[in-house]
């Protein structure tokens, strides 16, 4: 459930906890370096001077630690340790202020889950006069039968007990999707919503978070973060704005910065990058460079629909008549008719994503055709079969 954990720390912390790319094996990944928190000052009208805080990673590329520094001094002010059980599952998180060069502890949250894996408490405790004092608990979480959270109740502790202070309620959309939460208090009286926002791709675009307002029996909005992704589907962005006196008014921003990690064995030959909206393969020597000109690791989450066409013909969206292998392909490709499709006179057609023509070879008969790559960068290419219909394929060379 580190899924249900990483909601948590978001909910509590109330910021943004930006989001790793790795690939199914772990031989790449995209790590959070830093991130650049920024506040608006109205009476300027500008962005101040950001503050930076400062992912690290264990042994094995697991996020452990965050630090924070002072925008004006460059000084360290706060970090924040991630700590983990032997099943990989978070079960404390604790923030320390730096002051006169030593650490002193400021808040620690602990948290605790069942036999299925579900989260089942969270405790937070302050430091104060030497001793950890109990701040507030989070128990009694229900989940449904697909295992999502419906609801949690929230206490205060008063000094003596704990008392009751909120319960909120989530909602789900067909996809398993979290669309909003509804917080009641101890009486079971609104006192704030949030509704989540997501693409098509089922990143979280946006939230809005709303207050009840007692004495007009209505829902008034507060804030709303708005979540910015690069071409890899990477969150590089939030920012949050207030509703103030009818209108929206910035409060603060982030940035977020990623470092690579890729593994040096020889099994990794080739790395995917999203160049110009295109995914492309290339050696692990030539990912730095891409990135300093803005491109990701990974495939494009949107590859670029070709910018020209080279032919005016139909073409068909449907399986084309012949097979392209190997596919993806290092030095060439065979490709492969489906029985008597080139009764008649064809042409094939290699050419690169925006349509522009590479090879042609012409087609008098069912035999194999073999291409090979030559100089040809690594990347994604089209096969085109043309006759009085027009069939394409994807080929990527490595």
């Amino acid at each position: 459930m580190k899924t249900l954990v990483a909601f948590f720390t978001v909910l509590v912390i109330s910021g943004s906890t930006p989001s790793h790319q790795k690939s199914g094996d772990d031989k790449y990944a995209q790590l959070v370096d830093y991130a650049l928190s920024y506040k608006w000052d109205a009476v300027k009208n500008e962005w101040l001077v950001p503050s930076k805080v400062i992912y690290f990673y264990n042994e094995q590329n697991i996020f452990v630690q965050s630090v924070a520094l002072s925008s004006m001094t460059n000084d360290t002010i706060s970090r924040l340790s991630y700590y983990y059980n032997e099943d990989g599952r978070l079960v404390q998180y604790s923030t320390q202020i730096y002051s006169s060069g030593n650490w002193i502890n400021a808040s620690k949250y602990e948290l605790t889950y069942n036999d299925s894996g579900n989260l089942t408490s969270l405790l937070l405790s302050n430091w104060k006069n030497g001793a950890w004092v109990y701040d507030r608990f989070q128990h009694n979480y229900v989940y449904n039968p697909e295992g999502q959270l419906e609801s949690f109740e929230t206490q205060r502790w008063s000094g003596t007990i704990w008392k009751n202070i909120r319960i909120e309620f989530y909602y789900y959309d067909n996809k398993g999707k979290i669309t909003g939460s509804l917080a009641k208090d101890e009486f079971l009286i609104n006192t704030y919503q949030v509704f989540y926002y997501y693409n098509e791709f089922g990143k979280r675009t946006g939230m809005l978070v709303q207050g009840w307002d007692k004495n007009s029996g209505s829902w008034v909005d507060g804030y709303r973060d708005t979540y910015t992704y690069n071409a890899c589907s990477l969150q590089i962005g939030r920012l949050r704005e207030r509703f103030i006196k009818g209108q929206w008014v910035n409060e603060s921003k982030d940035e977020i910065i990623y470092k690579s990690f890729y593994d040096n064995n020889q099994s990794l030959k080739k790395i995917p990058v999203c160049h110009n909206g295109h995914t492309i393969y290339v050696s692990k020597n030539a990912v730095p460079a891409h990135l300093v000109h803005g491109d990701c690791i990974g495939e494009c989450a949107v590859e670029k629909k070709p910018e020209r066409q080279t032919f005016d013909e139909k073409e068909k969206s449907e399986k084309p008549p012949f097979t392209i292998y190997p596919n993806p392909a290092s030095e060439k490709i065979t490709i492969k008719f489906d029985k008597d499709e080139c009764k008649e006179s064809k042409k094939v057609e290699l050419t690169d994503f925006y349509g522009k023509l590479i090879k042609s070879f012409d087609i008098k008969d069912n035999s194999d055709l073999t291409i090979y790559r030559d100089n040809l960068l690594s990347g994604k290419y089209y096969i085109r079969l043309i006759g009085k219909e027009v069939y394409s394929g994807v080929v990527i060379f490595e």
